[in-house]
């Protein structure tokens, strides 16, 4: 790799510790020990062999260093994971261990001289090891591992969102608009129309999304997140076309209710939020001055009510989207909850 590009690279590498404690946030405590299969590792199980994992690239690292040439020991990360009982260890011991291991290594390195990255040691499985391959290796070893917990929490939270036995209605079409399932496929014409639409996303948002410098590439990461998770019955979420799919004219989520309550004053979720969502919806921006937006709602409404088995069903706006909010006014949905979310802009409401 470049030098540019390992630059890159080491700077995600020890941004690490900080994604990696952002995105647990989103896992409630009360299903880390949650199993999918008897086959597959709980959260709690996962951050402690994230830190092990670390351990074994600490030394790696200063292998690399110090002794190019040598080999370095294998470990069988499920027999670690079974033998040393890693519901007993503490999660939050071993992240706090993976920060101090991750941020020593990070100094190290940063400051190596270019004939350091073409150092070679040997794993008994693997084979030879650069220095470079070791970046790569745990630069995004984390990130991995964290779409890993995405997976279990996904798992545990379908049964909870909508009705096992439920069909999820496939499409709804109207002379003016087709809604049916976002693909990773349609991602030229979503990117299109967010791009178009950057602006009032962003007040809709209450965030920076999409930033000018958005990518396709970035989008199609989203896209094919967001069909994942519609598969996964977690999370659903349809584009907006015209009636011929040559234009895309906003997107529609559906998401679990219970993912709001982490940033509510009580913060608390129970059975009462099972088969609840709150909608998310927009409309391109050029398209606001005809009132597509009022005309989606209207249709949406009477979709939600009519097609879907949810038990309740919520709206949110963000309280700098006036003109949404209005839509919500202006139809009598009652305002149910208000909350911030950390590093957001403005409050959000939810009517129902």
């Amino acid at each position: 790799m470049d030098i540019e590009e390992r630059a890159a690279k080491i700077e995600s590498y020890g941004a690490a510790y900080e994604a990696l404690v952002e995105a647990v946030k989103w896992f409630p405590q009360e299903m880390w020990h949650f199993r999918p299969s008897p086959d597959q590792w709980t959260i709690h199980e996962i951050i402690v062999h994230i830190t092990d994992s670390e351990a074994n690239s600490y030394a790696r690292c200063r292998r690399l260093i110090a002794e190019p040439g040598e080999s370095v020991m294998a470990y069988d990360e499920m027999q670690w994971a079974s033998a040393l009982d890693y519901h007993a260890q503490s999660a939050e011991d071993a992240v706090e261990l993976f920060k101090v291991l991750r941020r020593t290594s990070y100094n190290l390195i940063k400051n190596q001289p270019e004939s350091v990255w073409a150092h070679t040691i040997y794993h008994p499985e693997s084979g030879p090891m650069t220095m470079d391959d070791w970046l790569d290796t745990y630069e995004r070893h984390v990130r991995e591992h964290v779409a890993q917990m995405r997976g279990v929490y996904h798992q545990w939270l379908a049964p909870q969102f909508y009705p096992a036995a439920a069909a999820v209605p496939a499409e709804l079409r109207t002379a003016e608009f087709v809604l049916r399932p976002l693909r990773a496929t349609d991602v030229e014409l979503d990117y299109e129309a967010v791009m178009d639409s950057r602006e009032m996303l962003r007040r809709w948002g209450g965030g920076s999304w999409p930033a000018d410098d958005f990518t396709l590439e970035g989008n199609l990461a989203d896209l094919q997140e967001h069909e994942q998770e519609h598969e996964q019955r977690v999370a659903f979420t349809f584009t907006v076309m015209n009636p011929d799919e040559t234009e895309c004219l906003g997107c529609v989520y559906l998401t679990p209710f219970r993912e709001m309550r982490r940033w509510m004053d009580d913060g608390f979720s129970d059975e009462n939020d099972d088969f609840t969502a709150v909608c998310r919806f927009w409309a391109r921006q050029s398209r606001l001055a005809d009132g597509l937006d009022g005309r989606l709602f209207d249709a949406l409404r009477e979709w939600l009510e009519e097609a879907w088995e949810f038990k309740q069903l919520y709206f949110r706006a963000n309280e700098h989207d006036t003109r949404q909010r209005g839509l919500f006014i202006n139809a009598a949905l009652d305002l149910a909850y208000d909350f911030q979310i950390p590093g957001r802009n403005g409050r959000y409401f939810i009517y129902g």
